[in-house]
């Protein structure tokens, strides 16, 4: 499929509904206690191959991973939360 093809099919929707879209949930509740622990709290949706459906994964990973594209992987989550909290004002 081509992404012209992948576009129509699945058109991009707000923040947080998109393959790919990822954000920190550092500032919730049971992510501030987490983040005690030294774990971030991660949002990201995948898209299900079976169905096609993009879905809502949400995991931790350690603050402290020295890796660096573990670190990339971080700071790309918390700086998705502006673009997430953006669309759900929108969206209420």
């Amino acid at each position: 499929m081509s992404i012209f093809d992948y576009i129509q099919k699945f058109p991009p929707g707000p923040y947080g509904t998109n393959e790919g879209d990822i954000w920190s949930g550092e500032d919730s509740e049971i992510g501030r206690r987490l983040k005690a622990d030294g774990l971030v709290m991660i949002h990201e949706v995948f898209r299900n191959e079976e169905t096609g459906v993009c879905e809502e994964k949400i995991y931790n990973v350690a603050e402290n991973n020295p890796d660096p594209a573990m670190q990339g992987f971080i700071k790309a989550a918390r700086e998705g939360v502006a673009k997430w909290v953006e669309a759900q004002a929108k969206a209420n």
